[in-house]
């Protein structure tokens, strides 16, 4: 194997010690400038994991995919051949260590690392990550969902509830947000907005913090009002100005279409033509 391939398989955070260089092989997909890395690793792992047996047999040859961020501007693939061992003296199977992945995973470690270190910036988006290290955007947000973890701020004297539609992110088609009107921050976002899902959400907060809320602000949906009063016992409620000013202009247009239908036979009748 060439040194720029050497120093290619560096990049994956392997050690050329542990890789097969007669038989791994790295390719150029002309089409796709895809970077295909046909990948083997020497037999160290053969000790059976239940028994302890030294002289475990390979059984079969399994090949992986595993997604890599890009690298040097090319998207990259890896067929990891991954081997399949079997113990002649407890029979059990087990598979050859993979350096490259953690459990079952399809994007490598390294990988992960890279998402974790672009998130960092607020500027960047799941999609923009996905697309700069051609990842899915499904892979971005397990990455992000298992790595960290976004602790909930205090409840305040005052808090407002809304909804988000968030059909793809979500179990449910609505995510509810907490918004602190007096910080001008988010509190918490639950990715619900059912009555027993949020009363649940509600009821892991400490009681203390909870009779300390006065006012909860929200739309018309009856729903929030019932958790409210139940989980937030000292709050009043209160909708807020948007939805009040829209429920008025609505009534009044409902009126003005009433009266107007009163008079509907009116309109047919023609009014005279000047001579």
């Amino acid at each position: 194997m060439y040194n720029n391939n050497i120093e290619l398989l560096k990049l994956l955070n392997l050690n050329t010690y542990d890789i097969d260089l007669n038989k791994t092989s790295i390719l150029v997909d002309a089409s796709t400038t895809e970077i295909i890395v046909d990948l083997y690793l020497n037999q160290r792992d053969r000790e059976c994991p239940k028994c302890g047996c030294l002289n475990s047999r390979i059984k079969d040859t399994l090949i992986k995919k595993i997604d890599h961020p890009v690298i040097a501007g090319r998207k990259c693939t890896i067929k990891f051949h991954q081997k399949k061992y079997v113990c002649p003296d407890c029979g059990k199977y087990f598979l050859q260590f993979n350096p490259l992945v953690k459990g079952s995973k399809k994007t490598t470690i390294l990988g992960e690392i890279y998402i974790l270190e672009r998130l960092k910036k607020v500027r960047f988006t799941f999609s923009d990550v996905a697309n700069d290290l051609s990842l899915s955007i499904q892979s971005v947000v397990r990455s992000f969902d298992e790595h960290v973890s976004c602790s909930r701020r205090k409840l305040s004297q005052v808090i407002c509830i809304d909804e988000k539609y968030f059909k793809k992110l979500t179990r449910k088609k609505f995510c509810c947000v907490i918004y602190d009107p007096l910080a001008n921050t988010v509190l918490d976002i639950m990715d619900t907005r059912l009555q027993n899902d949020l009363i649940d959400c509600f009821a892991r907060i400490p009681m203390k913090e909870r009779l300390a809320v006065k006012v909860v602000n929200m739309d018309m949906y009856d729903t929030y009002r019932r958790v409210a009063y139940k989980c937030f016992p000292n709050c009043i409620c209160s909708a807020d100005s948007f939805h009040v000013i829209k429920n008025l202009n609505q009534a009044m247009t409902d009126i003005r279409i009433s009266v107007q239908s009163k008079y509907a036979q009116y309109k047919k009748i023609t009014r005279p033509t000047k001579s």
